[in-house]
């Protein structure tokens, strides 16, 4: 048997998660959950935010703790670096979130959308709910959290507890299956 996981190195307590050995994962919170959250509070701006993301991170570790390569850095440099993607992923979402808060802000500005124009508005939203209510459910609800929440798919990944390939996989077919569903779909008239 190894060193007991308080005197282990990040090194060896990745490669101790590495072979399922979890309870590794609390000595290298104490180790480098600190830097992280400061590094993710420093990026993110607000200390709620960066919480959430410490914790995402580490459970994105104890999850890919058997990926981690020596030969490519340190333990703190690699999750600094997982650290450093996902806070830019939050900041895109957000960018992404205010500017969309901006443009339906803008549209009480707009000049009126004629009755013609809001009645082909409403068919098509019709028809993409539609064709929404048709799809799987596990991807019919990652979509929704994507595209009406703006969620980002990392988010999307850590709320519904599924790794990001996952989500990746759920959105890119979900959205070919609304495609094919759209198209399908002859406009009444």
């Amino acid at each position: 048997m190894g060193a007991e996981p308080e005197n282990q190195s990040p090194r060896d307590l990745l490669a101790s998660l590495a072979r399922g050995e979890n309870e590794a994962l609390t000595q290298l919170y104490r180790v480098l959950g600190p830097q992280v959250l400061g590094v993710a509070r420093r990026l993110l701006g607000g200390l709620a935010e960066a919480e959430d993301l410490t914790q995402e991170i580490f459970l994105e570790v104890w999850e890919r703790a058997a990926r981690y390569d020596p030969q490519r850095g340190s333990p703190r440099c690699w999750v600094l670096q997982i650290v450093r993607s996902r806070a830019i992923d939050r900041l895109r979402a957000r960018r992404a979130r205010q500017k969309r808060d901006r443009a339906v802000g803008a549209d009480q500005y707009a000049a009126p959308t004629p009755p013609e124009a809001r009645a082909c508005q409403h068919e098509q939203r019709s028809r993409l709910r539609r064709a929404i209510e048709e799809l799987n459910p596990v991807r019919k609800n990652v979509l929704q959290l994507c595209y009406f929440e703006g969620l980002a798919q990392i988010e999307v990944a850590g709320r519904l507890e599924m790794p990001l390939g996952t989500v990746k996989s759920h959105v890119r077919r979900g959205l070919a299956e609304l495609r094919t569903l759209l198209e399908s779909e002859v406009p009444h008239g």
